[in-house]
C-alpha cells in the first residue's frame, strides 16, 4: 500500500467515528434555523402581548365611555326631574296664588255686598 492509498484507508476509517458529529456546516445551519425559530417564536409572543393589550385598551376605553354616557343619563335624568319638580313647585304655588285671589275676591265681594245691604237698611230706615 503506498502512503496516499493508507492515507485514504485511514481517513475512511476515520469518517465512521466523525458520522455522528455534525459538520461545520450543519452546526451553522442548525444554529441559523435556531436563531430563525427564536426569532418568530419573540415576534409572535410580541404580536401577542400586543393584540392583548390592544383588546384591553379597547375593553378599557368601552368601559369609560359606557361609564360616562351612564353619568350622562344620569345627569339628563336628574335635570329632568328637577324640570318636572320645578313644573309642579310652579304650578302649585300658582293654583295656591289663584285660591288666595278668588278668597280675597269673594270676602270683597261679600264686605260689598254687606256694606251695600247695610246702607240700604240704614237707608230704609231714614225712610
Amino acid at each position: 500500500m503506498s502512503s496516499k492509498e493508507s492515507t485514504l484507508a485511514s481517513e475512511n476509517k476515520a469518517q465512521p467515528e466523525d458520522a455522528n458529529k455534525p459538520s461545520e456546516t450543519e452546526q451553522q445551519k442548525a444554529e441559523e434555523e435556531k436563531r430563525l425559530a427564536d426569532e418568530q417564536a419573540a415576534k409572535q409572543k410580541a404580536e401577542e402581548e400586543k393584540r392583548l393589550a390592544d383588546e384591553q385598551a379597547a375593553k378599557q376605553k368601552a368601559e369609560e365611555e359606557k361609564r360616562l354616557a351612564d353619568e350622562q343619563a344620569a345627569q339628563q335624568k336628574a335635570e329632568e326631574e328637577k324640570r318636572l319638580a320645578d313644573e309642579q313647585a310652579a304650578q302649585q304655588k300658582a293654583e295656591e296664588e289663584k285660591r288666595l285671589a278668588d278668597e280675597q275676591a269673594a270676602k270683597q265681594k261679600a264686605e260689598e255686598e254687606k256694606r251695600l245691604a247695610d246702607e240700604q237698611v240704614a237707608k230704609q230706615k231714614a225712610e
